[in-house]
């Protein structure tokens, strides 16, 4: 399946995560479509600013489509716009807050896309993840009433166990989510912060729409059940009278469309690649003992 790939950012992580994940990514992806969305901000000064350095910046590069707000915008609705804007009918969606190698392109090819996975988290997180065309077709889109951040990922994969449909998380080496904080976010103008990162409002709306484990925990049982990253989460889903916006089949294109230039991005093996797998595989079993030691130590 080809793909491309797709970036939400706003102006505070432009010089210490944005640029250089950019730039690294078309290095390492210059035969991929790379989009990115700068969300708006409440401060028109600021956002003007940043606009004008995003454009520049991004218009460099050959591969890059990008689109800009000037208003805030929910990360739901700017997901459905990677999609939509999408040549590909797959997509890797990543945060803007993170950091790629070449090995992360061997690995992600060889056990995402020469599976053919329709969908597939990675590393057990949301903060990176492959979506298809085919998986909106089939469950929708995101849910703009989720008028900030957090909790998008937690109802798509509800709607999707509601179908009986596998929520896949893939491990991936030569990728790493810094989880940076949310510092002055464009959408506190509609929602408080919580947990220095999400939207309260974005809570708010799950709870109306789901009874589940973690907010009704008095309850004793539930329709459907989620397996997620080792846990079960019970669900039952609530009349809350809000639709989720349906972008009609003609913004999802004809299936396995390309992009209209020639492909001639070739993967090389190379020492480089080897190192990167040496320290990711390294990192990966210190963290691995680290999280078994943490628990021991807890009971």
């Amino acid at each position: 399946m080809n793909y491309s790939i797709g970036i939400v950012t706003y102006h505070a992580r432009f010089e210490s995560y944005f640029k250089p994940l950019v730039e690294r990514l078309v290095k390492i992806f210059p035969d991929k479509q790379i989009i990115c969305i700068a969300n708006g901000h409440p401060d028109r000064e600021l956002q003007t600013n940043y606009l004008r350095k995003f454009t520049a910046f991004l218009k460099q590069f050959e591969n890059v489509t990008l689109s800009t707000y000037e208003n805030n915008q929910s990360l739901a609705k700017c997901w459905n716009e990677l999609i939509i804007a999408s040549k590909e009918e797959g997509c890797l969606i990543l945060n803007d807050d993170t950091q790629v190698t070449e090995l992360f392109r061997e690995e992600f090819e060889k056990n995402i896309i020469s599976n053919d996975f329709s969908f597939s988290a990675i590393n057990g997180s949301w903060s990176h993840f492959f979506i298809s065309k085919d998986i909106i077709r089939k469950i929708g889109w995101f849910d703009e009433n989720f008028t900030g951040i957090g909790q998008e990922d937690s109802d798509y994969m509800f709607r999707m166990a509601i179908l009986n449909m596998e929520t896949i998380d893939t491990p991936c080496l030569g990728i790493k989510n810094y989880v940076a904080p949310a510092e002055n976010p464009s959408w506190k103008e509609v929602s408080e912060v919580t947990d220095n990162k999400y939207s309260s409002s974005n809570k708010e709306y799950m709870k109306k729409k789901y009874y589940t484990t973690d907010f009704n925990p008095d309850m004793q049982s539930f329709e459907y059940t989620l397996n997620w990253r080792g846990g079960k989460t019970g669900f039952t889903p609530r009349e809350t009278g809000l639709e989720v916006k349906v972008y009609g089949q003609e913004f999802l294109g004809p299936k396995d469309a390309r992009l209209n230039r020639p492909l001639n991005y070739k993967p090389k093996i190379s020492f480089k690649i080897t190192i990167q797998r040496i320290h990711y595989t390294i990192l990966s079993l210190i963290k691995r003992l680290y999280y078994r030691i943490t628990s021991l130590y807890k009971k």
